[in-house]
């Protein structure tokens, strides 16, 4: 199938109040008008057990109760007094069935009051009424633990409905039993809204993800199970003199470099003082305005080999940018890279929308913008080959089609055989920007065709780009697992994740999502990278995702990313060997640095683990050790001394 065949087209009593002011406001000046789907979410009907909403409590875990309201116009309070915690927060659950059929691009909306008391925390779902109950919606709300005394919050969140659902086929759920606590609730409602509203017309202070259950430990235990399998082999390292064991000689074990490859998007002048102040650069120096100084430390961040082994050029590559700027800085960049030991990602050789080609595309035929085009991808593969070990050949032609609109969509093709014909090395990328942060799954069905296609025609891909900038409302890593999943199944390709960057309102957030993201990625056996979107807001398109603030104070985020790939996925090891002269232990996936030292004698070896289990004998007779010594590889991370 053709692309144009597929194309189808503070706190929380502050965070409450401004929330409260904006459902007012909507409520006053024009919210669209939608329709409830809920009953009786002002439990004014029933007494304890109120009518239409079902009520579970297992093994005395707790009890429900109906306040009345003192005055008329307030509403009734559900309680839920939780009294015996459980692991399992469902044993203790209030849950109605929606009664009505729900039109697939329908907006759900979902408000209600609640207050908690200090230390509890509860569950909201929107799911599916059968085995396996997947989540549509999720969020966990939990007390503040600053807090002295439970004020009533309002939580309000959107979504979109992505499925044409029959009558009682999902339930809004909450799970209580988490926490030992009191939980009081009061006007919950859920309204569906047109196809055609907004989600940004629709006030939210809540931050739900989809698809998936975001607080599911199960999942992540999972996915830290087949990081081990997949990342880590066993490394025995058998230490002997003419023949015999030597016990309790001490082997070190360093690691110096990954296999997988964790890169980030960087913007060329940054890493030239004498670009930086070219007059074309204005711009960019403005970013850096009172914090000219910290740019050094981006520089030697980025110099980490323990953080970074891949760099991919956000600008430089680019047909409009490099017209504009002249390739001279890029190429220089580009070996610039390379002799740090960075790998170099290039994006991209065709991005069918004219706003990435040279201005005066725009006034060209349709031959004359074939052959242009042409000619730049002829001569950046050329130029870059043994260079540039990626390439995103087209990026995003799902989503941009200007150009193959004027020209004909053999030109999609046209480039993966220019490409290869000047590059015949380097791995080809199809670049896909929405199959992964979309809230639909039709957008990877169409990339699937797309690659069906371009195969068909002769297009040699060798893996797929995709695109990992999550904004709100955020998709569940096990939603985008199951896209990872179907992708990999059916085209059977390698995957790089790109642009990954998580932009949350408050920094817990993007930290607790970004660490969850990397553990799904780096646990999939199709996924061979990431790259992020950027490290720093002075340099990064969209500040919230950055890593580090713009003084470069580091932000949890960076911590967490910072922490996995320098403590948890990185491995350094010091035993003694045991009676039979051997040491055993997990190591990650790379390039090491193994020192045997027993009394005066040291022995350095260089190897690499690259799956399974590996073997080191190191017979210590048979050479002085000065002669046992490899120097390591430039890009390695420093060599620990004893």
């Amino acid at each position: 199938m053709t692309p144009n065949q597929n194309r189808r087209r503070s706190r929380s009593q502050v965070a409450t109040a401004i929330g409260v002011l904006l459902w007012a406001a909507c409520a006053c000046w024009g919210q669209p008008e939608g329709r409830e789907l809920l009953r009786n979410g002002g439990f004014a009907e029933g007494d304890d057990r109120p009518t239409h909403w079902f009520t579970r409590v297992s093994a005395s875990t707790g009890a429900f109760r109906v306040i009345p309201p003192k005055r008329k116009e307030e509403p009734s309070t559900l309680i839920a007094e939780v009294l015996r915690p459980s692991s399992r927060p469902w044993t203790m659950e209030l849950r109605q069935s929606i009664d009505g059929p729900m039109k697939k691009g329908e907006k759900v909306y979902i408000t209600f009051d609640y207050r908690i008391t200090p230390g509890y925390a509860f569950h909201c779902y929107w799911q599916i009424e059968a085995a396996p109950w997947s989540k549509l919606l999720s969020i966990r709300l939990a007390a503040d633990p600053e807090a002295k005394k439970s004020e009533w919050q309002k939580c309000m969140m959107v979504t979109e409905n992505f499925l044409d659902l029959p009558a009682r086929n999902t339930s809004l759920t909450f799970h209580l039993a988490e926490q030992k606590g009191t939980l009081q609730m009061r006007n919950v409602s859920m309204i569906a809204f047109d196809l055609d509203t907004p989600l940004e017309s629709l006030p939210t202070n809540c931050y739900p993800v989809f698809g998936g259950d975001y607080h599911d430990n199960d999942w992540r235990n999972t996915v830290l199970g087949r990081i081990e399998e997949l990342r880590t082999g066993q490394l025995k390292v058998i230490v002997s003199r003419g023949g015999e064991p030597v016990p309790d000689a001490k082997v070190t074990l360093t690691q110096q470099s990954r296999h997988f490859l964790f890169g980030t998007e960087v913007a060329v002048p940054y890493f030239s003082d004498d670009v930086l102040e070219r007059a074309q650069f204005v711009d960019f120096r403005k970013r850096l305005e009172g914090v000219e100084e910290k740019l050094p430390k981006y520089r030697k961040k980025l110099a980490d080999p323990r953080l970074f082994n891949m760099v991919s050029l956000r600008d430089a590559l680019v047909w409009r940018t490099n017209a504009a700027w002249g390739d001279a800085f890029a190429e220089a960049a580009v070996d610039a890279f390379l002799e740090q030991g960075l790998e170099v990602r290039g994006h991209a050789l065709y991005s069918p929308a004219l706003r990435f080609a040279p201005p005066q595309c725009r006034t060209m035929d349709k031959g004359d913008l074939a052959t242009s085009l042409g000619k730049f991808i002829t001569r950046q593969a050329r130029k870059y080959n043994q260079k540039v070990g990626q390439w995103d050949v087209v990026h995003a032609p799902l989503t941009f089609a200007e150009m193959y609109d004027k020209i004909g969509e053999d030109s999609l093709v046209d480039a993966f055989k220019r490409a290869e014909a000047e590059a015949p090395e380097t791995v080809f990328l199809l670049s896909d920007d929405k199959s992964l942060v979309a809230y639909s799954t039709e957008h990877v069905d169409e990339l699937l065709d797309l690659v069906r296609w371009l195969q068909s025609q002769g297009a040699r891909i060798d893996a797929l780009a995709l695109n990992a900038t999550m904004t709100r409302p955020y998709i569940a890593p096990h939603a985008i697992e199951r896209r990872l999943d179907q992708i990999a199944e059916i085209t059977k390709l390698p995957l790089i994740i790109t642009a990954l960057a998580v932009d949350a309102p408050r920094e817990s957030i993007q930290a607790e999502r970004l660490r969850d993201l990397l553990l799904l990625f780096f646990s999939h056996h199709a996924v061979t990278g990431v790259c992020l979107k950027g490290l720093w807001e002075a340099e990064m398109p969209a500040g919230n995702a950055a890593l580090f603030r713009k003084n470069f104070a580091i932000k949890p985020a960076g911590k967490t990313y910072e922490s996995l790939l320098t403590e948890e996925w990185w491995t350094h090891a010091q035993q003694n060997t045991n009676p039979d002269g051997t040491v055993q232990a997990t190591c990650f996936l790379g390039r090491y640095n193994v020192v045997v030292k027993k009394g005066e004698q040291r022995v350095q070896r260089q190897i690499v683990l690259e799956g399974g289990d590996m073997e080191l004998a190191i017979d210590l007779a048979e050479k002085p050790a000065e002669e046992a010594t490899t120097e390591p590889a430039e890009r390695d991370a420093p060599v620990e001394q004893e």
